[in-house]
């Protein structure tokens, strides 16, 4: 649409009316500005989330009931894996248990083979070498190793046979049907189709009954790079020329800039029954305890948060802290992870984070 002279130079309107823009991009503004000048696209999930997005993941209570092994390498953890699943090939319906799977073809399967990438060292799928010269993964030795670590799982009869083609409401059935032992993949998922089905579901639930997320990488690796952020963001909010007032669009995305705006588009509507937030005419703002507590305990319900619109509406709005409350930011369920017991910090063997 660029080359055909559709989407309208923004700075004009930003220059005039667009100061929060300016103000919560920061140093980053001067990356959306094009050559000549043109600002095309404002950002959307811009900002650093200080967060492993994506790792591997291990069933706690199984794990802690083994004698909670160390491991350090993917080796190690696999072999950790298949320890518990010998001590329960099957499920409760006589369901044979696997050890990994992936789901969601597309982005998520390129993510994923990302993710695994980095335990051995490569970033986003590739290898950097010191001129920072770029190789893809599968033209690498740590590609051909990660390959042949999957290889083996599936060799071993312990890899999900449907990996390359689950759907994600399948692959969280057979989570939450207690079928897949092992993870690695955004930290979230676990938990969906895991323990936030059980809770809800097993009336003998216990909140050790769940995934955590664990520090694997390859021996040979100088470290893993399990979670790329582009602090840019992941995608841009252009404006056409068949809009036929743009200064009143840069006015709505400048206020969704603010950190008001950002709770709003975010969080969902304020001041209602049930509503996660509440703020007043002079603009101060408070979390509603109850919100807060849920998501600290982790039994926020995220269906009702959907309810209020928490996220539909991605346009301009930052993924990290927020510029007036560092202790809060757009994803809901990332605030107050110092205060969750099953997010922050664990002085375990290994220092891990759960999250």
């Amino acid at each position: 649409m660029q080359q055909l002279d559709k989407i309208i130079d923004m700075a004009p309107y930003i220059d005039a009316i667009g100061q929060n823009v300016k103000k919560e991009l920061g140093d980053l503004y001067p990356r959306y500005i094009e050559e000549d000048g043109q600002v095309l696209g404002l950002p959307y999930g811009w900002g650093m989330l200080e967060i492993p997005d994506y790792s591997a993941h291990i069933r706690y209570d199984v794990y802690n009931a083994m004698g909670s092994p160390k491991f350090e390498t993917p080796q190690e953890y696999y072999e950790v894996l298949k320890s518990m699943i010998n001590d329960q090939p099957e499920n409760a319906n006589g369901e044979k248990v696997f050890a990994l799977s992936w789901n969601a073809p597309g982005a998520e399967m390129i993510n994923g083979i990302n993710t695994v990438a980095g335990v051995w060292g490569l970033k986003a799928g590739y290898k950097e070498d010191d001129d920072h010269k770029l190789t893809h993964w599968v033209n690498t030795p740590e590609g051909k190793e990660f390959t042949a670590y999957y290889n083996q799982v599936h060799r071993d009869g312990l890899f999900d046979p449907d990996a390359f083609s689950n759907k994600y409401d399948d692959w969280k059935a057979k989570f939450s049907n207690q079928r897949i032992i092992g993870h690695i993949g955004p930290w979230w998922q676990s938990w969906n189709a895991g323990h936030e089905v059980w809770q809800k579901t097993d009336d003998h639930w216990t909140e050790e009954q769940r995934f955590v997320q664990v520090p694997i990488k390859d021996k040979e690796a100088e470290m893993a790079y399990l979670s790329p952020k582009d602090t840019t963001g992941w995608g841009y909010t252009v404006i056409t020329d068949k809009a036929e007032n743009p200064a009143e669009l840069i006015k709505v995305m400048d206020f969704m800039m603010t950190p008001n705006g950002t709770r709003l588009m975010a969080w969902g509507v304020p001041n209602k029954e049930g509503s996660n937030w509440n703020i007043k005419e002079d603009g101060t703002w408070s979390f509603v305890e109850a919100a807060k507590q849920g998501i600290i305990d982790a039994t926020y319900d995220y269906e009702a948060h959907r309810y209020f619109g928490g996220n539909k509406y991605w346009l301009v709005h930052p993924q990290g802290s927020m510029s007036d409350d560092p202790s809060v930011n757009a994803w809901i369920d990332q605030c107050f992870n110092d205060l969750a017991k099953w997010k922050k910090s664990v002085k375990r063997q290994y220092g891990w984070n759960h999250l």
